[in-house]
């Protein structure tokens, strides 16, 4: 199935919730002041959000001259392997993206009807 807004949305409320997520009472705030600028069409159901400058919220990470994945955390599924979501930030520490992955290195598409169980690793 093809990636929406909706999937995003949901997967940023499944992760708002996970105490996995260390800044996870941050993220909806991120998600709710981005627009989202991509929608990864590959079988997996990772997305890219833009930001816009002038807009003021509490970091996700801690800001940087450079920006890039700074967390991670997979859990286990019902489907052929473990669902991982890999963030990315901007230099401001504010969000830029989550890749949601199937497997790994994203060998396999998301399921539109996942279960997911406990937390695989966190990093």
């Amino acid at each position: 199935m093809a990636n929406t807004e909706e999937k995003a949305a949901a997967w940023v409320e499944f992760l708002a919730k996970s105490p996995a997520v260390p800044f996870r009472d941050k993220l909806q705030q991120h998600f709710a002041a981005s627009r989202i600028t991509r929608l990864c069409d590959c079988g997996c159901n990772s997305f890219e959000v833009r930001i816009p400058p002038g807009i003021n919220l509490e970091p996700l990470c801690a800001p940087s001259s450079t920006a890039g994945k700074f967390f991670e955390v997979a859990f286990e599924s019902d489907a052929e392997a473990e669902l991982a979501f890999l963030f990315f930030a901007d230099h401001r520490g504010y969000l830029t993206g989550i890749d949601v992955t199937c497997g790994g290195a994203n060998h396999a598409p998301v399921p539109d009807q996942i279960k997911l169980g406990n937390v695989l690793y966190v990093g």
